[in-house]
């Protein structure tokens, strides 16, 4: 964070090559228990969400560029942004990719795993919206073999593994635990068991690691809780808990334009 870049920035060193960022609840507008940095729009101010993507795609030094943004289902659809892509609509699904140079990829976040992947050799970006249901679903193979197919080469591919909650703080139940194990029995090893006696905690950023490496693909996690961090990330969880009236969403974005270098 600068004097001429108010807004925090968390990069990944593996996506040097493009720009990007993974950014905090810091540095926005929006107020209350949406403040500040807020991108989801269930906080009732479209004006405020507005500027907040106005200083964010700034902080990128990208802001003559539209940014692309789904309705997030926690699915496992997956769209590619051409020539013809609609910026006034927000289509279904949890995954975009491009070979655009001239466009902002996004997800919004609030303890799910924001996957971000470039191919700078190739041309390839992508963004994941990667919550439980969705990569029980199957979303992140969805699009790294979307990118595949299109001509991304897993050689070059790199990925990064944003912000969300971690494993000491992620406590879960049955169904997920089920699907988790539905999809591979090997994935036991991502479950563990904490104080009290039998709580089952859930490693989300371990288990998405492991399928991009299964594609042979380098991938980096960044060291963030989501739900720890509350001065830094909006969380899900956290709100619950606290029974708070509402809780934000943090955008992380990619885009295929070269990183400026400082």
């Amino acid at each position: 964070m600068t004097a001429q870049n108010p807004i925090p920035i968390l990069e990944s060193h593996l996506l040097k090559d493009v720009t990007h960022g993974f950014f905090t609840r810091q540095g926005g507008v929006s107020i209350g228990n949406y403040g500040t940095l807020n991108f989801s729009l269930k906080e009732g101010s479209l004006e405020n969400v507005e500027e907040n993507k106005r200083r964010a795609l700034k902080a990128l030094s990208l802001e003559t560029l539209p940014l692309c943004l789904l309705k997030q289902v926690h699915g496992k659809t997956v769209h590619f942004v051409d020539q013809d892509w609609d910026f006034n609509t927000r289509l279904e699904g949890d995954a975009l990719i491009t070979n655009r140079y001239d466009v902002v990829l996004g997800v919004q976040t609030a303890d799910c795993a924001p996957i971000l992947l470039a191919d700078p050799i190739e041309g390839f970006v992508g963004a994941i919206h990667g919550g439980w249901r969705g990569v029980a679903a199957g979303v992140i193979e969805e699009t790294i073999q979307a990118l595949l197919d299109r001509g991304a080469n897993p050689r070059t591919l790199v990925a990064s593994v944003g912000p969300c909650i971690a494993r000491e703080s992620y406590e879960v139940g049955e169904e997920l635990y089920e699907a988790m194990l539905d999809k591979d029995m090997m994935y036991e090893v991502f479950f563990g068991y904490k104080y009290p006696p039998g709580t089952r905690h859930f490693d989300l950023p371990g288990i998405v690691a492991k399928i991009i490496r299964g594609f042979g693909i380098s991938v980096e996690c960044l060291p963030y809780d989501t739900y720890a961090s509350e001065d830094l990330f909006f969380s899900c969880r956290r709100a619950f808990h606290e029974k708070a009236m509402g809780f934000g969403g943090q955008l992380s974005a990619i885009s295929l334009m070269p990183r400026k270098r400082s």
